[in-house]
Parts: C-alpha cells; sequence; structure tokens
C-alpha cells in the first residue's frame, strides 16, 4: 500500500494561494504534478519496483520509489519518461476541455504556458529533477556509481547557482527548497552507496 504524507508547507501554500484569489491555479498545476508522478509510479510497478510512499509538497509530488538510484540506468529511464511523457499528452486534454466550452481560450492558453514551463523545468540537470536523474542515469553507463552522483550533484549546484543569480523571487524559494533535497543527498552520500552496494548484490544472485 502506498502511503501519502503532506507538508505542512502544502498547508501553508495552499491558504495563501486562497487568499491571493489563485487557488484555482494552483490547483491545477498540483494535478498536472499528480499524474506526472502517477506516471512515474505506474512504470515502476509494471517494472516489478516497489513504491514505498508519496510525499506530498507545495510544488509538486515525490514518490519514493525503492532503490530508484539503484536500478538498471535503462529502467530509471524509462521511469523518468513515464512522468515525463503525460506533458505530451496534456495540451491535448486542454484543447479538448477547450473545444468543449469547458475552460476558457484565456484559462487555455495559460494552462499551456504552465504546461510548457513544468516541462521544461523538470528537464534541467538538476538533482533530483526528472532531467537530474536521466543525466546521472547516462552517467551511469560509462561512469562508477560514485563518480556519477558525484558530479551529477556538481552540475545541480552549479545550475541552482545561475538560475538563481536570473531567476525571479518566486523562482529563487523553489530553488532553495531543492538545494535542501540535494543537501540531504549529499549528506547521505555514503549511506546511499552502502545501499547501492547491498541491492547489486541482492539483484546478482
Amino acid at each position: 500500500t502506498v502511503k501519502f504524507h503532506l507538508s505542512f508547507f502544502w498547508i501553508f501554500f495552499f491558504i495563501l494561494a486562497v487568499y491571493s484569489n489563485v487557488v484555482k491555479i494552483y490547483l491545477m498545476i498540483f494535478l498536472l504534478m499528480f499524474i506526472h508522478e502517477m506516471g512515474h509510479v505506474v512504470i515502476a510497478n509494471l517494472l516489478g519496483h516497489k513504491v514505498k510512499d508519496i510525499h506530498v509538497y507545495p510544488f509538486g509530488f515525490s514518490a519514493t520509489i525503492q532503490h530508484l538510484n539503484h536500478l538498471k540506468p535503462f529502467h530509471i529511464i524509462l521511469i523518468l519518461i513515464g512522468g515525463i511523457g503525460f506533458h505530451l499528452v496534456f495540451p491535448l486534454l486542454f484543447k479538448f476541455l477547450y473545444d468543449f466550452d469547458y475552460i476558457s481560450y484565456v484559462y487555455y492558453q495559460y494552462m499551456i504556458q504552465i504546461n510548457h514551463s513544468i516541462f521544461l523545468f523538470n528537464l534541467l540537470p538538476i538533482f533530483p529533477l526528472d532531467g537530474g536523474r536521466f543525466l546521472f542515469s547516462l552517467f551511469r553507463v560509462i561512469f562508477n556509481y560514485k563518480f556519477s552522483k558525484h558530479f551529477t550533484l556538481f552540475i545541480s549546484f552549479v545550475c541552482i547557482m545561475i538560475l538563481f543569480i536570473y531567476s525571479k523571487l518566486s523562482m529563487k524559494i523553489i530553488l532553495i527548497f531543492i538545494s535542501y533535497l540535494i543537501c540531504i543527498e549529499i549528506i547521505r552520500e555514503d549511506e546511499d552507496y552502502v545501499d547501492y552496494q547491498y541491492y547489486q548484490r541482492i539483484v546478482s544472485k
């Protein structure tokens, strides 16, 4: 059974969205992110990998797929595509809603832009975004696990620093949150490598 964990910060941002009168847009973005994450979950299950829980953050969802970083690079890429691929389908859904007068033309155009932004942002080479995990998987094809992780986290920090300089306040808040997640990865890097070695011994039996 997959467990959902609701972050306190999500409640705070939801109240802020209601107060700012943008709750409809916030919930629509949240729905897109939920479908995106479910794409990862479905593909992981089809490949036989267990999904432990799903964390609900202010800016989206994060599914804990057991040993995700330790899987074969090809499996990781398939799981990533399972989520990213939905962003190519969403414009068709928005077009359907607009054609049948469920949403206005302005709202239709706005959601197209939002979907496009989420899609591109998620492809940034920043761990743990999908783009960062994709880069990590490619490195693992060439290099060993430890170097691939170090190099991916280094590139992630460089990208965050560049984006932080040129981004607006709202983006800076998101980047700070992602930096926090990267710091956690760095702190538990040795523990993660031990888990990786343990997983490799299990799958090799």
